[in-house]
C-alpha cells in the first residue's frame, strides 16, 4: 500500500511540475513564448538525461542513471532502448503539460466561462494519457504490422482531436472544443462501463462473443 501511494504521489508530482512551470511562465509571457521556452527547457533537460544514461554502466543502478531517469519522466514508455525516442517523448509530454498550465492561466480558468477551459484541460489530459497508454502497448508490435498500424491510426486520431479542440478554443469555441476532445474517451468509457455492467449483472458464464 505504501509503495502504491509513493508511486502515485511521484507520478502526480512529475505531471504537476511541468504544468506549474507553464503556469509560472504564463504570468510573464504570452502563451506562444511560454510554450517555446518550456519546450526548450525540457529539451535541454532531456538531452542531459540522455548523456547521464549514456555515461552510466549498463545493468548497474547508480547516481547517474537515477538522475538521468528523473530528467526523463515517463520516457521508458517511449524509449524501448532508444535514447532519442526517450528524449523526444519526454520533451513532448512535458511541453503539452506546460501548455495546459499556460492556457489555464492566460485563458483564465477562474474567470467567467473559465470552467469550460478547465473541463477542456481535463479532456486533453485524458486524451494524452490514452496516447501514452497506446504507445506503451505498441512495444509488443512491429511498426508496419496490422496491430501496430492500427495503434498508430488511433494515436493520430487522438492527436488530431487535441489539435482541433485547441483551434476551437483559440477562436472562442471552447465548449465545442470540450465536445471534440471529450467525446471519444467518454464513448470508450461508456462502452466498457456498459460491458462490465452486463458482465457483472448478466452472469459470468454467459457467452459475450
Amino acid at each position: 500500500m505504501l509503495r502504491f501511494l509513493h508511486h502515485l504521489l511521484t507520478t502526480l508530482l512529475r505531471l504537476a511540475l511541468p504544468a506549474a512551470l507553464g503556469w509560472w511562465l504564463a504570468g510573464r509571457y504570452a502563451t506562444g513564448p511560454t510554450v517555446g521556452i518550456a519546450a526548450g527547457v525540457f529539451a535541454v533537460l532531456a538531452f542531459l538525461g540522455c548523456v547521464l544514461l549514456r555515461l552510466s554502466s549498463v545493468g548497474q543502478i547508480s547516481g547517474l542513471n537515477r538522475v538521468g531517469g528523473l530528467l526523463l519522466p515517463f520516457a521508458w514508455r517511449f524509449g524501448r532502448g532508444s535514447l532519442a525516442r526517450m528524449a523526444i517523448g519526454a520533451t513532448a509530454l512535458q511541453t503539452v503539460l506546460a501548455t495546459a498550465g499556460a492556457l489555464a492561466r492566460n485563458g483564465g480558468v477562474g474567470a467567467p466561462g473559465g470552467s469550460a477551459l478547465l473541463v477542456l484541460i481535463v479532456a486533453w489530459t485524458v486524451d494524452g494519457l490514452a496516447v501514452l497508454w497506446i504507445v506503451h502497448l505498441m512495444h509488443g508490435y512491429r511498426v508496419g504490422s496490422s496491430g501496430g498500424n492500427g495503434m498508430l491510426r488511433v494515436i493520430l486520431f487522438l492527436l488530431i482531436v487535441i489539435a482541433a479542440s485547441a483551434v476551437l478554443h483559440h477562436y472562442g469555441w471552447t465548449w465545442l472544443g470540450v465536445l471534440v476532445a471529450g467525446l471519444p474517451p467518454a464513448c470508450v468509457g461508456a462502452y466498457f462501463g456498459l460491458y462490465m455492467a452486463l458482465f457483472m449483472f448478466g452472469g459470468k458464464n454467459r457467452r459475450w462473443n
